[in-house]
């Protein structure tokens, strides 16, 4: 099915893209500036979000791109870049979780939090919340996580791995599972405030850098699927945009695959109220932690 292009005015939009500096999020990004919206390209490294805007306004013609550093798996990062934005810009409109990441070694951030979990789950959770309040004055304004089809094995009780045998994919689909959990339990919280939360699953299988760090059999297995089956950058780019372009949404909490509304998946009521209680935990203990300064305390939003 050929899909009509997105084309919408968003020239009075003040548009975040985490994850923006490649792939499938600098393709939305790209299709953002396009429509004339104010866009913030972001990245680990400023060097590569830079990089990034640089492509962007080359292709656009667009001179409302800007680049920013933002970390996922450094809490300090978060932070810094909330406080940074909120100086900047009096308005959020569009925050877009497109950052990804996974490895097939453990590793862990510098606070010691196993880092699948805290750049796909955690780092994600905290910028919601320190956003909350401009997100809120920005009304109506829209939050859209990014997940990727292939999610399960959550443990809530052993998110770090700690008791179970590390598996880097298995690392991966539980955090899948837990932002698309989470999303869910996000959207009738940022109801009430105007703000619209949705989780959309661009395409089954997305062709880019995500899996760079398989290694063996699992990485053969990715590279040969990713190419029979995989759609570009470029095309799984058009559900986002299109959610993120659309003027409005009949119901909030809505799960899209591809542009097609589908039933959401981890329904479970009881468990998602464990999972949402056990991250705002995690999330508490990390922002109370020394190094953010007496702005740092973490202040839960309604």
């Amino acid at each position: 099915m050929v899909l009509v292009p997105v084309k919408a005015d968003l020239s009075a939009k003040t548009c975040i893209v985490a994850g923006g500096s490649g792939g499938l999020g600098k393709e939305i990004a790209r299709n953002l500036a396009a429509m004339g919206a104010t866009v913030i390209v972001t990245s680990p490294g400023l060097d590569r979000a830079d990089a990034a805007r640089a492509d962007i306004v080359a292709s656009t013609q667009s001179r409302r791109v800007l680049a920013m550093k933002l970390d996922y798996s450094n809490r300090l990062s978060v932070k810094e870049f909330a406080d940074t934005f909120c100086e900047r810009h009096p308005r959020v409109d569009l925050l877009i979780h497109a950052a990804a990441w996974w490895s097939a070694v453990r590793e862990q951030s510098p606070d010691e939090i196993e880092t699948t979990w805290m750049t796909n789950v955690l780092g994600p959770h905290i910028l919601n919340r320190l956003l909350t309040d401009r997100l809120k004055a920005s009304a109506p304004s829209r939050v859209i996580h990014l997940a990727c089809a292939d999610a399960g094995d959550l443990d809530v009780e052993d998110t770090d791995f700690d008791r179970r045998r590390f598996d880097g994919w298995t690392a991966f689909r539980q955090s899948q599972q837990a932002a698309q959990m989470l999303a869910s339990s996000l959207a009738p919280r940022m109801a009430i405030h105007g703000v619209n939360v949705q989780l959309c699953i661009p395409a089954n299988n997305v062709r880019s850098g995500l899996h760079r760090r398989a290694r063996g059999f699992k990485r053969l297995r990715l590279a040969i699927a990713s190419k029979l089956f995989g759609v570009s950058p470029v095309v799984a780019a058009d559900a986002p945009t299109w959610l993120a372009a659309r003027a409005e949404f009949s119901a909030n909490n809505q799960m899209f695959v591809g542009r097609k509304e589908v039933e959401r998946r981890f329904r479970d009521a009881a468990k998602s109220q464990i999972l949402w209680d056990a991250v705002e935990h995690q999330v508490n203990g990390l922002m109370s932690k020394p190094g953010l300064g007496q702005s740092g305390l973490f202040r839960l939003p309604l």
